[in-house]
């Protein structure tokens, strides 16, 4: 008897720390160094003041998308407009207009130091356009968990910001 007793304890201690596991915790570790985000200890960004090679910036924008990515499919998001296409460092994402024409903005460069000072901001537009367009990815999936947050919310009473409580008064907002 004390031996199950031992045995369920434990089985239950593992099951709890397990439910608080978080996968994407553990698969894409989100931080900075110094004055830049990132991601997997990859930085995301460079100043001149602070050169970080492109091949770095470049895996860690692969790394971003994967995680916004792995995170849409989770919840069960599909982007308007957009499709994402991570693939390590030559990630790009899919736009998709009205008419259903296709463009790919690669979310990579292969720009060297010194293009901004030579003016080669030229090189810069796909890539530009694929962070606004991670960006615009990010916002659609930002609002379509807040509005399931608040409808599940809503549809579980005595839960903050549900439409009652459990003791019938009147609902915390």
């Amino acid at each position: 008897q004390s031996s199950i007793q031992t045995s369920l304890a434990h089985d239950t201690q593992q099951l709890h720390l397990l439910q608080r596991t978080n996968v994407h915790n553990d698969t894409f570790s989100i931080s900075h160094d110094g004055i830049f985000g990132t991601i997997n200890s990859l930085r995301l960004g460079r100043q001149t003041s602070h050169p970080v090679e492109w091949a770095e910036i470049n895996a860690a924008w692969g790394h971003a998308l994967l995680l916004l990515s792995t995170v849409a499919r989770s919840v069960g998001y599909k982007f308007k407009g957009y499709e994402l296409v991570p693939m390590g460092s030559t990630s790009y994402i899919t736009q998709i207009g009205s008419n259903g024409k296709k463009r790919k903005l690669e979310l990579w460069t292969q720009a060297g130091a010194g293009d901004m000072i030579l003016g080669l901001t030229f090189m810069h537009r796909r890539f530009d356009a694929a962070m606004v367009a991670f960006l615009e990815c990010l916002k659609q999936l930002g609002d379509f968990v807040e509005v399931q947050s608040r409808n599940m919310a809503d549809a579980q009473p005595g839960r903050i910001g549900s439409v009652g409580s459990r003791e019938g008064g009147p609902a915390v907002a």
